[in-house]
């Protein structure tokens, strides 16, 4: 914990050889310890928060995907995978040109700056063709800079079936 003595430095020599720059040197390398005990903490809780938010988002029971500015995949959770039917697949840090045939609809709000909600669109891979019912709003850093796009997406077909459920209907 921080704030706690958890160590001592020791710098020792022969009294004659001492020099009026020594206490300093030996404050210096106490303050470069601390920092980086504070930075080791820091990580270890930055490293907890995000395995906390990666367990979030992997239980949302539609796809979420974030593509950055340089139309890198910044984050797909299992649905989204699960969608895309490439589950074995890890699309983190891939490039969303090489994933998709065509360019992925929400790259559109990137080019508009403007979000959109509950939209039909189609997401085409080299192996299928998924029509999907998706949300997609800019992601923006502290300063309202633009850092990209996510996207929350439910395979059409599955609209289908839950409307069908609550409505207790057989026809689509």
């Amino acid at each position: 914990s921080l704030g706690k003595i958890i160590g001592a430095l020791n710098f020792s020599g022969h009294y004659l050889l001492n020099h009026k720059h020594t206490l300093g040197m030996v404050a210096s390398i106490v303050h470069a310890i601390e920092k980086e005990f504070k930075v080791k903490d820091f990580n270890e809780k930055l490293q907890a928060t995000n395995e906390y938010l990666r367990a979030v988002i992997d239980s949302i029971s539609d796809g979420v995907l974030a593509i950055s500015t340089e139309g890198m995949i910044t984050l797909a959770n299992a649905n989204m995978r699960k969608i895309l039917k490439l589950k074995n697949s890890n699309l983190c840090g891939r490039n969303s040109y090489d994933v998709f045939k065509e360019k992925a609809p929400i790259l559109e709000v990137l080019e508009t700056g403007k979000d959109y909600f509950d939209r039909e669109d189609i997401f085409v891979t080299d192996a299928n063709r998924i029509s999907c019912i998706t949300t997609a709003r800019l992601i923006r850093d502290d300063e309202n800079g633009i850092l990209g796009v996510v996207g929350v997406l439910r395979e059409k077909k599955d609209v289908h079936k839950f409307v069908n459920r609550i409505v207790g209907a057989k026809a689509k």
